[in-house]
């Protein structure tokens, strides 16, 4: 049985930066298996890189800046890719890189994002966003089935 690890990422000072912890927030109660951890990590990629130890698979989720439209839902395995063209970060931090030198030590790697509308100093997510967060939701349960369910994963995206 695969150890999944969601881990949500954001700042929760910074709009629409913060749906990784929205959406990871709402994933703990989704009841996704004893073999599933969900966590937050807070704009620290140290945080990140720690949740990543010990389980196979680690599901990264967090606002994505690829220049599609806001609401826009990224899944890729950055192990295989550039991912989404502008990089992944929205807080200028290279976790693609970070993660892409952990990737050959640590579990593999999914990214679950969504393109953020507005990552200025708020506290609240844009409209665009909120709507479309139960969708992220759904898509992250999504993947998490298909990495517990198939350990050879050659369907996952």
């Amino acid at each position: 049985m695969a150890r999944v690890q969601v881990v949500g990422a954001g700042n929760p000072l910074r709009g629409d930066d913060a749906l990784g912890l929205v959406a990871v927030k709402q994933l703990a109660s989704a009841g996704l298996g004893p073999e599933v951890s969900v966590v937050e990590a807070a704009n620290n990629a140290l945080s990140l890189l720690l949740a990543s130890v010990g389980c196979d698979w680690l599901i990264l989720v967090d606002a994505v800046n690829g220049g599609q439209p806001p609401g826009t839902i990224y899944v890729f395995r950055p192990s295989g890719c550039d991912g989404p063209p502008g990089g992944l970060s929205t807080r200028g931090i290279d976790l693609l890189s970070c993660l892409k030198h952990a990737a050959g030590i640590g579990p593999d790697l999914v990214v679950v994002g969504m393109e953020p509308a507005f990552t200025g100093v708020s506290t609240q997510l844009s409209e665009v966003i909120r709507r479309r967060i139960p969708d992220l939701v759904e898509r992250v349960v999504e993947v998490v089935r298909k990495v517990v369910g198939d350990h050879g994963n050659n369907g996952l995206l």
